[in-house]
């Protein structure tokens, strides 16, 4: 009779036990010790009828490896979710000093119904819920070196598109630019001969999808007069 008993008391604590909640502490599991890394830049939200959506953009410092930024991304989803208690999360990492506001450049994370922004629906339990991840390999690659204001360079470019042969061929010059972002016809100031001389003015570097794009505003001086403009940073030597 009292294995009976204690039969039946096993089974209703397995049941209990069975038929306990999912919650967020289950979903997404933390290191006892660890100290989060990261500062919210930015949050979101991208709630529609019924459904809590919030999106937050955070940064980190340069160095972290992968596990740490995978902390870091679980640390602040369960920050938001505990503060929100929405739907779906999705987080954008980006290193400190990058543009929040361009595609993520260290990492992102989505939690949602089996780790799909798509998925989302009102109200829905944690049951099949995950934390997605995707890391930017650039991240860990070394830095590009910046040349710092001041700098006595010399500009060289190796080829340059023909729109009549429709092709890349050999360059004798560089051109430069008004404009950060353009080399159009109507934006060059003047081209500078392979080899010349120029003197750094400004430097102006963005980090788009992990890789640094960086351009350079130079001094030089053609025919005995002086241009400034901007050129980009793999034409100066």
């Amino acid at each position: 009779m009292k294995s009976f008993i204690y039969l039946g008391i096993m089974l209703s604590l397995l049941f209990i036990s069975c038929s306990k909640d999912i919650t967020i502490d289950d979903l997404v599991v933390l290191p006892a010790d660890f100290e989060p890394r990261y500062k919210i830049q930015n949050e979101e939200d991208l709630s529609y009828s019924n459904i809590n959506r919030r999106q937050i953009r955070i940064t980190v410092p340069y160095g972290l490896n992968k596990a740490e930024i995978e902390n870091n991304l679980k640390h602040a989803t369960k920050f938001v979710y505990n503060k929100y208690k929405p739907d779906g999360i999705s987080i954008f990492v980006y290193e400190d000093g990058d543009n929040i506001m361009s595609h993520y450049t260290v990492a992102k994370g989505d939690f949602a119904p089996f780790g799909d922004w798509g998925k989302i629906t009102s109200s829905s339990k944690l049951d099949n819920y995950k934390l997605q991840i995707d890391i930017q390999e650039a991240y860990f690659k070394p830095k590009t070196l910046t040349l710092e204001k001041g700098s006595v360079v010399r500009l060289f470019r190796e080829e340059k598109w023909d729109k009549k042969k429709k092709d890349f061929v050999p360059a004798k010059d560089v051109a430069l630019s008004k404009s950060i972002n353009s080399w159009d016809e109507e934006d060059i100031i003047a081209y500078a001969q392979n080899n010349s001389s120029a003197k750094i003015l400004d430097v102006y570097k963005e980090k788009i999808v992990g890789f640094d794009f960086i351009r350079y505003k130079v001094r030089v001086t053609i025919k005995g007069k002086n241009f400034e403009g901007w050129v980009h940073g793999d034409e100066v030597r």
